[in-house]
């Protein structure tokens, strides 16, 4: 999760530096590079490359494969788990069981 903040993050110090990298460089008194000098005539493109590339990088980062179901707070399926997507039959099941416990909770509860 820190890697995606540090990447999140640097994609906007880039926004920042293409908007306003010549301040930056001349308050630091620092020659502007060649290669900023280059990339201020094509500032939208860059910025959209930018824009796609982090946030094809941070969607990998954060995927998990999960596939969660529950009825209520309670598990119907778990990929996480199992390591494989459910079965119909496997579902309908487990769904009616979880169904049946609430329904269980919820008398125990009222009375």
């Amino acid at each position: 999760m820190a890697l995606s903040q540090v990447i999140n993050m640097g994609m906007y110090v880039c926004f920042a530096m293409l908007l306003f990298g010549e301040r930056v460089f001349q308050y630091l008194n620092l020659p502007v590079p060649q290669v900023y000098e280059e990339v201020q005539d094509k500032k939208m493109l860059v910025a959209l490359g930018i824009w796609f590339f982090a946030g094809f990088v941070l969607q990998n980062l954060q995927q998990t494969g999960a596939f969660e179901i529950y009825y209520n707070t309670l598990p119907v399926f778990s990929k996480l788990e199992f390591h494989r997507m459910p079965m119909r039959e496997e579902l309908i099941q487990n769904l009616n069981l979880a169904i049946e416990e609430s329904k269980a909770r919820f008398a125990g509860g009222a009375s």
